[in-house]
This record gives structure tokens, sequence and C-alpha cells, in this order.
């Protein structure tokens, strides 16, 4: 099996410094907006690691938005683990109304919509957003959600329908339902450097935020795969290449190892693009630069987070039988 630091990603090395207070913010933030209410989230939290994750991936920036950030990434974690790969796991209509109805509280910033825990903490996120960004980078961030949520929807179809999707099927909905997209737009609120909507809104730019984005699913598949294996579940781009294409699981990981290295050489293509096109220091550069600093932040937390070693996985999985 390759070793996980081919995955590696041309950077300039991180900064990479104490994370505790990160980690303890976090935990009371998730806490005080009662996301971990029962035994088994405090779990899920205190193996995620979130402050090290946001440190990791937010590095160059301040203490109170790295912080924001972490806590960005906790509640995509949580909402996860309780909806699309939880409680709504087979059903899609249930799905598709909350996707609805958080897209709903995001806009109006009414909690009280749903009235849950991950409605308040959206709230929170939102209202802490609006100290740095203006409202059309709001307004851009509720689309965000929508093509997660999206994704998470179109997920939960093929399960329902008992389906493993081929590789290129899992790969339209993965890059949406990874959840990259929030994590990486946020990204110019850690930089404060902001796109302009020419920028955002062009084909170059949402061709290497797709592909980032994608490359990020591929990630977290490498890591997880031994998750899902031990769960029995086929929603992983290895598996989904292995079932395609009828070859064995070390064939299936050459496949994919290509994928990765394929998709790593074309977003570094379109930032030169980019580069060329609005200057090294415009927003689009700075979100390019993020961009990688965010994925070597991400596999640098997801080799030494608990939430993918092998031992707890076992552990957890003898605990639900």
């Amino acid at each position: 099996m390759v070793h996980a630091t081919s995955l590696g990603f041309p950077l300039c090395p991180n900064a990479y410094e104490a994370f505790d207070c990160f980690e303890k913010n976090s935990f009371s933030w998730a806490n005080d907006h009662r996301i971990l209410e029962n035994p088994s989230s405090r779990k899920a939290y205190s193996v995620l690691n979130s402050g090290r994750f946001g440190h990791y991936t937010y590095w160059y920036s301040d203490t109170e938005k790295t912080q924001l950030g972490t806590d960005l990434i906790g509640w995509l974690f949580m909402w996860d683990d309780v909806y699309p790969d939880g409680q709504f796991r087979r059903e899609p209509q249930k799905q598709f109304d909350t996707n609805h109805i958080y897209l709903k509280v995001y806009e109006t910033g009414y909690a009280a919509l749903h009235n849950s825990p991950f409605s308040h903490s959206l709230v929170d996120l939102k209202n802490r957003f609006a100290k740095y960004a203006d409202n059309d980078w709001l307004s851009r961030f509720q689309l965000t959600l929508r093509d997660y949520f999206n994704g998470c929807l179109k997920e939960v179809l093929f399960r329902t329908a008992n389906v493993i999707p081929t590789f290129e099927q899992y790969k339209d909905f993965r890059h949406q339902s990874v959840g990259a997209y929030p994590v990486l737009d946020f990204m110019e609120i850690a930089q404060s450097s902001f796109l302009t909507s020419a920028m955002y809104d062009s084909s170059l730019f949402q061709d290497f935020r797709k592909t980032s984005s994608w490359i990020l699913a591929l990630t977290n598949d490498y890591f997880s795969l031994f998750k899902e294996e031990l769960e029995l579940d086929s929603f992983n781009s290895v598996i989904a290449i292995q079932n395609e294409f009828k070859i064995d699981k070390n064939e299936a990981i050459d496949f994919f190892v290509k994928e990765h290295a394929k998709e790593v050489s074309k977003m570094l293509a379109l930032e030169e693009e980019i580069k060329i096109k609005w200057g090294v220091n415009s927003p689009a550069a700075k979100y390019c630069f993020a961009a990688r600093a965010w994925m070597q932040g991400n596999l640098d937390w997801s080799l030494q987070t608990p939430r993918y070693q092998a031992s707890l996985l076992m552990q957890q999985s003898n605990e639900r039988n």
C-alpha cells in the first residue's frame, strides 16, 4: 500500500505551534451550543482533534479567525455525523427537508426555525463571519452551504437505492459532500483577502476550487478507507474503483494514487493560470496558496488524529457489536 506521505503537496513549511487553546475553546463552544448532548457525540468530538485541525489548516491567520475556522470545521463534521451519515442515511426526503431548513436558518439568522443545537450554532457562526465579511460574501457562503447539502443529498439517494456508484458518479457528488467548499471559502476571512465577483464566478477559478475539493475528498478517502471497510460502507473512491473495474484492492489503490497525482498537477497548472490572469498578489492567487496550505494541514492532521486510527476504530466497532 502506498505511504501517505506520497499524498503531500508542494508548499512552504507550515508554521505549526501550540494548538491546545483552539482544542479547548472549540470543545467548549460545541458543548455550550449543545452539539455534544450525548456521550457518543462527545466521544466523536474528542477524537476529532478539531483544534489541531483548525490550527494546521489556518496557521497563517490570527487567533480569533483560526478559532472561528476551527469551530466551522467542528460544526461540519458533527452535522455530517448526525444527519447524512446518521439519522437520514437512507431517508432522502428528510435529508432534503433538513437541508432546506438549515439554509433558511442561515439566510434569516433565525435559529428558532429549527430550534436545534445545530441551528443555534450555525447562526452563531454566521454572526461571527459578519465581523469580517460583507453581505455579498455572507450570501455567497449560503450558496456554498447549499452545494455541500446537495452533495449530502446525492449521497443519501445512492445509499437509499443500495447502489455502489461508479467512480465518476462518486466524484460527481463527493466533491460537494466532503464539506471542503465551506472551509476553503472561509480562507478569504482567514486571510482578510476577498475575491471579486468576477474572480469568483470565472470558470478558471471555479475549476480550481472544484479540483481542490476533489483532492481533499481523495485524501479523506485514503485515511478513512479502513473505517469504511470496517463498517461495510461502500462510499469511498477506492471501493468505487474496485467495484467498477473489477480489480483487487492494491490495483484500486494504484489507480487512486494516479488520480490524486493527476488532480494535484491540474490544480498547480490552474494556479499558474490564475496568477497570470490576476497577478501573484491578487485575492485569487492568495486563495490558491491558502488552498495548498489547507491540503497540507489536512494531510498532517489526518496522520495524527485518533479519528482514523485502526485500534480506535476496532474498539468502536466492537462496542457497537
